[in-house]
């Protein structure tokens, strides 16, 4: 066995950004050598059509069946599936050979804007969430006012408070730079970008210096994209090109040089990338890093980490122990 896959082998693999989640998606997963991920089971838009996500116009209702639908899988799992509510579930999985799914949403709008739908939706398992997704709701400003627009809402504000109490992970991807520095003021714990990239300038959807140091201070985590558009900007809008695996090592590079070998993890954004979502984004230019187009082949990634010269200890940080390590602050 090589050293890279060794090292893959002992490590606690974690994804903290996933839409991926069907019975195949898992087998991909328990391939690619992952412990745990983070499934974003619902989006506030309508962006995907498949058997895990649901196009009813109610936010709230589009969650409860893609809970329906995660509750159904793991009963005929014959717990080799389990959901996450503390840090054991995830060494537990690891022990057993089992697969451990945290539970959340990319964006907010199913709460409505009440904060006591929060806590029924925590009794319910969910343990992050998301605030928006792309556009405005009853919870905070989007990324569509960056730099510049409002904030959280007092509602938003609410929620923020809540999650603090009651120990959920506050994901701060799409929302607007004034909301994510009212996030630093209201919530207390290590909050993560489950998937943005560094970069040198100051755009939604990417980091820079003085955003990775201050996660970096709150013990936070950034989960780093496998979006070739996101790992360079000369692969937006081109369709058949995609960004080579030495440049997703670069991005890497690029966070722990702004913030530490501590703050950086894994944040693929795997996602069904079906007609119905092309039609809805525009974008049928998306695509991954050439080689890692699906969990099953992270050992790869391993591989050109232990080339790039990077210790064991720092990969296994960056493929799973920083996060692990939020999560237990958090969660317990």
């Amino acid at each position: 066995m090589s050293k890279s896959l060794e090292l893959h082998r002992k490590s606690t693999l974690i994804n903290i950004h996933d839409h991926m989640f069907s019975e195949s998606d898992f087998e991909d997963m328990a391939e690619g050598g992952f412990t745990a991920k983070f499934c974003h089971l619902a989006v506030d838009e309508k962006v995907f059509d498949t058997p895990a996500f649901f196009l009813d116009d109610d936010r709230t209702v589009r969650l409860l069946k893609a809970l329906d639908h995660i509750f159904t899988l793991q009963e005929k799992s014959n717990g080799r599936i389990r959901f996450v509510n503390c840090a054991e579930d995830i060494r537990a999985a690891k022990r057993e050979g089992g697969l451990a799914l945290v539970l959340g949403s990319e964006g907010g709008g199913f709460l409505k804007g009440h904060v006591e739908l929060l806590r029924v939706f925590y009794r319910l398992g969910l343990r992050f969430l998301v605030l928006t997704w792309a556009y405005p709701n009853e919870l905070a400003m989007s990324q569509q006012e960056y730099l510049d627009g409002p904030g959280l809402t007092p509602a938003g504000r609410d929620v923020v408070l809540e999650m603090s109490r009651l120990g959920m992970i506050l994901d701060l991807d799409h929302i607007s730079r004034r909301a994510i520095d009212e996030c630093f003021e209201l919530y207390d714990k290590p909050m993560i970008y489950s998937h943005s990239n560094p970069r040198y300038d100051n755009r939604a959807c990417f980091l820079d210096q003085g955003q990775m140091r201050k996660l970096a201070d709150n013990r936070g985590i950034v989960g780093i994209h496998f979006c070739s558009h996101m790992i360079h900007d000369k692969y937006s809008g081109v369709f058949e090109k995609r960004a080579l695996l030495s440049e997703l090592v670069d991005s890497i590079d690029l966070a722990i040089e702004f913030g530490g070998e501590d703050c950086v993890a894994l944040g693929c954004d795997f996602m069904p990338r079906t007609p119905y979502y092309f039609k809805f984004s525009t974008c049928e230019w998306v695509s991954f890093v050439e080689g890692i187009d699906n969990i099953r082949h992270m050992p790869l990634l391993t591989e050109a980490m232990v080339k790039r010269g990077y210790s064991d200890a720092r990969i296994m940080k960056i493929l799973g122990g920083n996060a692990l390590r939020v999560i237990e602050e958090v969660l317990g």
